[in-house]
Formats: C-alpha cells, structure tokens, sequence
C-alpha cells in the first residue's frame, strides 16, 4: 500500500507471528487499524481461516479471516472477546484480493465500531473490557491462525474521550494514490527510454500515458518505454493519468533529454575488455533490441530475455547505449560452457552494474552459474548497497565483503576474481580483500544467467536484480589488480586519461633497529587508481 509492506504466511507454517509482550493498553478510547492485502485462502498450514492483528490475547478486539472453500471468499470480520464470550462487530466484508483494504476497530467510551476504508460496517456493539496478554500482529494467540497475505501501516492508537473523526484513520482518498511519479530521463542517442510510475496495488487501476497533454496509442500500462532515442525526441514531455474507483489523477510530467553517445570512450573501454587472451564472453549490450543478447566473443553462448527483462538507455545506468534492465523479477540465460566454470581455478566476472535505490532487504544477483536449485556459484551483492558476497551450494556460509560507498543509485564498476584457492572481490577498480576459496559447488554443465540465480520450480527468477547490467565479461583466467584498475580507469574517465608522474620521490637513507618498519614514501599525479608496486633489492 505504500513503499514496502510485510507478507505474512509465505512458508505455510501452522504457527507463526508477531507479538508485543507484556502489554499493557486502555479499555476504550482506541483505535487498532491496518491494510491488508490477503492471498490464497488468508490462512497458513491445515486451517484456511488466520486472524492478522489484536489488542491481546486473553481479552481485547481481533480482526479475523474466514475461508469459504465453495465460493472461495475470504470474509474479514471484527471479534471482541474476553474468557468465555465473543462479539462479532458489525458486519463482516468479503475482502477484496484485487486491492488494499482498510480495517479499523474504534473503541470510543465503550462502543465498537468496524470501519471498512473509512465507512462503518454495521452497528456498534457495546465492549468496554480491557484487553490483556500479548498483542499479535500476523497470527494468534500462542502464534496459531496465522495469516497469509499483505499487511502495511498497523497501528494501535488512543485518543481523548469524544475526541475520534474517521480523520484520524489512516486511509487514503478515492481513486489512485502515487507511490512514485515518473522522472525525467536522460538517454543515449539510439538507447531505449524508460518511463514509470508506481500507485498502490489495485487490479483495476488504468493507465493513459500522454506525450504533450496528448494520449499515446496502445500506451496503457504501467510504464512506458520508448525502445529507441533519436535527437528528434529531446525535449519531449511525457506524463500518465492514473484511473481507479471513476477518479483519475494526473502524474507530474517527466522530460526526455537525448545525448549523444561517447563513443570514443565505450570503444576505448571495450578494446581494453576484447585485448584479454582469456576473454570467454562479453556482453556489451548496445544494439541488443529483441530476447536475444549478443555474445560478442561467441555468439554460441547468446544470452535469452525472458519477457521481465528489457533495455535502459539513461545515461547514469548505461555506458555506451543501452544496458540490461531488471526490475526485480526477471532474468537472462546464457547456454552452459566450460568457460564459465573456472575448472582451473583461475577465472574473472566484471560489470558494470546500477542498483535502484530501494528499502527493501536482501540479495541479489549480479551473474551465476545455476539451475533449478544447484548453485556452481552466484555473485551477489546486498540490496542495501553495502555488500557483495560470493555462494555456492557446498557452502555452509556465503562470503561477504563490505563495500566502502554503497552501490545503490550509482553505476559502478564491480568484479570478482578467482585464483586456485582465493577469491577477491573489487568495486571502483579497488581490491575488498582475497578470501580463501578452494571449491565450487557439486554439479557442473549448468546454465550461466545474468541478474539472477536461476528460476525457481514456478519459474520465478530467483534473488533478481534490481537496477541495470552492462558490459558484463566473464574471463577464464585471473585478471590482475593492475588491469581492473584500468578497466575501472577507462569506465570512469574513457580517454581523459593521463599516465602517471612522478612528483616527489622517495630519498635518503633509512637505518633501523632490527624489526624495524622502514617508510618510503612517493608522490604522483596522473587518473586514478593509481597502482603502487614495490620493488626490493
């Protein structure tokens, strides 16, 4: 209903919640509210019916679902209960599972309404006993009944005597309501624009976009993506109407600016890619416009899209025209091949990678060699931008590194590099640390994907990437630091490039106790990173 909501009952255990304990809250003069989204049949384990949020256990009001297995409806109902009694208040509603649905219990000076999105089902009932034991949210008590579904924004809340307005609830006005608008968008000449909006889940929500205040044909979803740029469309404004319940909301308007490519630095920085000898596959993604992603090293191990994975043009999330787009669901497969199995112990994964900002939680995943379960291994990094990590499925614990600038909403250079018994990884063209690494996982020939771990037996990408994947390279041999660092270089600053100068360097005569830890010290400008080897004689 808003950013991020919580699901409920995903693994189907018969006993599973939430709870707050001791509680201690007044007999009247109370709200309890929340949003809920429920699926399936609202319930978890062998009984269909769950209850998904209470002021206690032992006395209080419960809000509840029943399953109705011949008509499949969910009913939501009120219950106020102490030892030996219960009261359903109000009417009872059958949820919608197409849309959020608002609950509140109201408890003012005694009397219990039921309010369904802001409007009172039924008549009060009389309840002024005071609640006790532990408050559950997700289930109840002793964490039994739990629910299955969505719920957002529970809230227990008091108010002065006399005081409650439906106002108070939080509830949303009719119609649509925006989570986010689209944005304006800077796009390589040739690349594919993208733009989106998102509102809150509604089945029926409809969608106009408009070029100018003018509707665009067959333009009726929830985003629109213009496949490929020319100059002739800078300046171009796009907009959405946003229509649910007869009331339709307008977005604001977002502005197409089209650039013109670097092209002097994109082929600077993929000669650097193509002159490596062990270059097994490369996939730079420009001129990609159907399912089928070019290989440019061997086009035997083409990538495929499947249908959630689409192209971004946008100059902060794509090098040279266009980049791989995820959103979260979707995912690229690449054939099995040797190549990508490292089985000498040397080998290489670089990208360049953005990642959405989002507040959700998580992995995901970058490129992996997997299918249907067994992990060879999965490059991985954190959805909170503060990690990378490495796994497979003869790994008891995944590896991680901590990242020194979060990768979320910003494109970056990433790389993992393999040696016979190491692992490092890298982002921005600097080393996070070599971790032992001796074995891969138990089963090989698998297929390779980028931006997920494989599908799952429904075939849902599983740990998806959210954001963009270009100019992704996979090496049979281990790239050295010196070499990332100017990969990262030529991504970074493409031609504007200087060779390093030595500035200061390093003098005099060092004489030391024994165990002693002599300094030398040098001073140099030209692009970073700069890379430092010492030389003893």
């Amino acid at each position: 209903m808003s950013t991020v909501a919580a699901l409920w009952g995903s693994t189907n255990r018969a006993a599973s919640a939430m709870w707050q304990d001791p509680w201690t809250f007044q007999a009247t003069n109370y709200v309890l509210e929340a949003w809920i989204l429920p699926v399936g049949t609202g319930g978890t384990g062998s009984n269909p019916n769950g209850q998904f949020a209470s002021t206690g256990d032992g006395a209080g009001v419960a809000f509840r679902t029943f399953h109705n297995a011949e008509d499949e409806n969910i009913t939501l109902r009120l219950d106020a209960f102490m030892p030996g009694s219960t009261v359903t208040v109000g009417t009872p509603v059958i949820a919608d599972k197409t849309r959020w649905t608002h609950v509140a219990a109201v408890n003012d000076n005694g009397m219990v309404t039921f309010y369904v999105n802001g409007v009172a089902s039924g008549a009060p009932a009389a309840f002024a006993a005071p609640s006790s034991g532990s408050a559950f949210v997700g289930g109840g008590s002793g964490t039994f009944n739990p629910f299955h579904g969505y719920l957002d924004e529970v809230r227990y809340s008091t108010f002065t005597a006399g005081a409650f307005t439906v106002a108070d609830l939080l509830t949303r006005p009719p119609g649509p309501s925006f989570l986010a608008q689209p944005s304006a968008a800077s796009v390589w000449e040739g690349g594919a624009a993208p733009f989106e909006a998102a509102v809150a889940y509604d089945e029926s929500t409809v969608y106009q976009w408009k070029l100018g205040g003018t509707p665009v044909p067959g333009a009726t979803g929830a985003e629109l993506v213009l496949p490929s740029v020319t100059p002739a469309n800078s300046g171009a404004v796009y907009s959405v109407d946003v229509t649910s319940d007869a009331v339709t909301v307008p977005s604001v308007n977002a502005a197409l600016t089209v650039v013109a490519p670097n092209t002097g630095d994109t082929a600077f920085y993929r000669a650097a890619v193509q002159s490596e000898a062990s270059l097994a596959a490369f996939f730079p993604v420009d001129g990609d416009t159907g399912l089928s992603l070019t290989n440019l090293k061997n086009a035997a191990l083409n990538g495929v899209l499947d249908a959630d994975v689409s192209y971004d043009g946008r100059t902060d999330r794509s090098l040279g025209q266009r980049a791989l787009r995820f959103k979260s669901k979707g995912l690229v497969t690449v054939p099995p091949s040797p190549g990508f199995e490292f089985a000498g112990g040397g080998g290489t994964v670089e990208a360049i990678v953005y990642l959405q900002p989002t507040v959700s939680s998580g992995l995901a995943t970058i490129f992996s060699v997997a299918e249907a379960g067994s992990v060879y291994y999965e490059l991985r990094a954190g959805l909170d931008g503060g990690s990378l990590s490495y796994d497979d499925d003869a790994l008891d614990v995944p590896i991680t590194w901590s990242v020194p600038v979060s990768l979320k909403g910003r494109f970056a250079h990433v790389a993992f590099v393999f040696t016979a018994d190491t692992i490092t990884a890298y982002v921005d063209g600097e080393s996070l640390g070599a971790k032992p690494h001796t074995s891969f996982g138990f089963a090989t020939g698998l297929p390779a994907n980028i931006g997920s771990s494989g599908a799952n037996g429904d075939g849902a990408a599983v740990n998806p990437w959210l954001g963009t994947i270009d100019e992704l390279a996979v090496y049979s041999a281990a790239l050295s630091p010196t070499t990332l660092a100017v990969h990262n270089s030529r991504f970074k600053f493409g031609t504007a490039v200087a060779a390093p100068v030595i500035t200061g360097q390093p003098a005099g005569v060092k004489n030391l106790l024994a165990g002693g830890a002599p300094a030398f010290r040098v001073v140099t400008t030209g692009t970073g990173l700069l890379i430092v080897v010492s030389v003893a004689s």
